[in-house]
């Protein structure tokens, strides 16, 4: 059980860590659409770069609710498993 709630909140917090990649990608991207749409939108229209967004929030979600179980499994073995870490530290 312990394990099952370790593995859960290494997913959340890899999903709360997407959301803020996705906030430092996108908004200096907007900020440059909305300065000067013709000369940044590579000739892409609003609705094609809305369906470029939901493909790369979908992508970056999955990617990084995938990368943090693989990254909960890893330090569930290092920390519980192997024991790779000092109990008393002198200092």
């Amino acid at each position: 059980m312990k394990k099952k709630i370790y593995l859960f909140l290494s997913v959340i917090l890899f999903i709360a860590l997407s959301f803020i990649i996705h906030a430092a990608i996108e908004y200096p991207i907007i900020l440059l659409l909305v300065s000067d749409f013709d000369k940044y939108s590579f000739g892409i229209t609003w609705g094609q770069m809305m369906l470029v967004h939901r493909i790369f929030t979908i992508f970056l979600l999955l990617s990084m609710s995938i990368l943090g179980y693989f990254v909960g499994q890893k330090w569930w073995q290092y920390v519980y498993v192997d024991r790779k870490y000092k109990k008393n530290i002198k200092i």
